[in-house]
Order: structure tokens, then sequence, then C-alpha cells
């Protein structure tokens, strides 16, 4: 995540200095032409830079909390660790017993069946535990899992979105600074001019539409765990009956 960020802030920075570069070099073409001319160079201008002003601000909005896949990958470990295997375990453990003791019972000189009120009562309880213990890793600990580790791709998907979008940008900006260096003086200038910026517009267009779809990508994935967690808890309480020795 951190390398992502850094790529990010490498584009930023690239566009920055090429913007200035483009201006500098427009100063110099304008400043022999007339007047209304020069008007209407920066009027485009300007206009560009409220686009890339607006995409400044989508992406302060975004860098604040960026997510950390790490952390949620970790918990997703630390779940199975605490949680699944556990409980796994302590299933076979209940499992082998209830065979054990459920199959026989080491009489004088035999071995015969176990049963009784006592046995009865006994494989109720394991029986109980049994399918509380399947809820536990089945329900919670498997959709959970998936859960967190969908949600961690969520979150590269949308900054790996990101920083394809600023190398777009970032590709307009240096398609931008060439056209204008290539533009020599003269009563044309101001035309070569305004189609490089204009280009450079249409760039920064694209980049706030893949900006929207990224961000609809993420929110869709939110959806879909909200959905998934509340599906969770709702089977958790619905596919057993947990036991009531439990619960007392």
């Amino acid at each position: 995540m951190d390398e992502l960020m850094e790529k990010l802030r490498e584009f930023i920075e690239k566009i920055n200095q090429r913007v200035e570069q483009a201006r500098q070099r427009i100063n110099e073409l304008i400043r022999d032409v007339p007047v209304f001319l020069a008007r209407r160079v920066i009027d485009v201008w300007n206009r560009m830079l409220q686009h890339l002003q607006k995409l400044w601000d989508w992406l302060a909005e975004k860098t604040p909390s960026p997510g950390n896949p790490i952390v949620l990958m970790s918990i997703r470990h630390d779940w199975e660790k605490l949680v699944s295997n556990p409980a796994t375990k302590s299933g076979h453990e209940i499992n082998d017993d209830h065979e054990l003791l459920a199959d026989t019972k080491v009489g004088a000189n035999q071995v015969q069946s176990w049963s009784g009120d006592a046995a009865i009562a006994y494989t109720k309880k394991a029986e109980d535990q049994l399918g509380a213990i399947a809820v536990i890793v089945g329900t919670y600990y498997n959709s959970i899992a998936n859960i967190l580790a969908c949600h961690a791709m969520y979150i590269l998907a949308f900054w790996a979105a990101v920083v394809a979008m600023f190398t777009g940008v970032a590709l307009g900006a240096l398609a931008m600074v060439g056209g204008v260096m290539a533009i020599g003086t003269g009563p044309g200038a101001p035309v070569g001019v305004v189609l490089a910026v204009v280009g450079f517009i249409i760039a920064l267009g694209s980049a706030a539409a893949g900006g929207g779809i990224a961000v609809g990508g993420l929110l869709a994935g939110c959806e879909w765990s909200e959905d998934q967690l509340d599906g969770t808890h709702s089977n958790g309480l619905t596919d057993v009956k947990w036991p009531t020795f439990a619960l007392d």
C-alpha cells in the first residue's frame, strides 16, 4: 500500500512540474500577440486549472483514509488462528470421544454398547456441540474470512485504478508540454496553445470518469461485504440451535 501511495505522489509531482513548464512557455508565446487572443488562451488555461483543481480535491478526500489491505489480511489470519483452528480441534475431540463412548463400554469380560438415559443425554449434548462448532467454522469463519480477503482486494483494486488514472493525467500533461514547446512564436501560436491545453482538459475529463468508476467499484464491494456480513449474522442464528447448557 505504501508503494502505491508513493507512486501516486510521484505522479502528482510530475504533473505539477509539467503544468508549470507549460505555463512558462505559454507566457512566452502570448507575450506579443493581440490582447484578445491572449485573453482567449488565458481563459482556456484557467478552465484547465479548474478541472485540475477538482481532481486534486477529489484525491484529497480519498488519501486521508486509504485503507489497509495488509491489516485486513492479518485479521483474517488471526481469525483463522484464534477461532477456526481451535473450534475445528474441539470438534474433532468431541467427535472422537462421542464415537468411543457411544459405541463401547468395557464390561467384566466383554465390550458392549453404552445405553440408557446417561448415554442419550451425552449423545444429545455432543451433537449440539458439534452442530454449534460447524456453524462457527462453516458459517462464521468461512464467511468472515472471505469478506476480509475480498475487501482487501477491493481496496487494492481501487488504488491501482487511481494510479492508472494519474498515469494518464501525467501522460496528458507531458503531451501538453511537448505541444506548447513545439509551437513557434507568431500569430498562429495562440491556436496551437489552445489545442494543446484542450487536449490536456480531455485527459483530465477521462481521469475524472475513471475516478468515478473506481469509486463505484469500491462502493459496490463495500455493499457486498455488508450484505455478506448481515447474512452471516442471520445464518449463524438460524442454522443451529445453540446448546442451552452453553448459554446458561
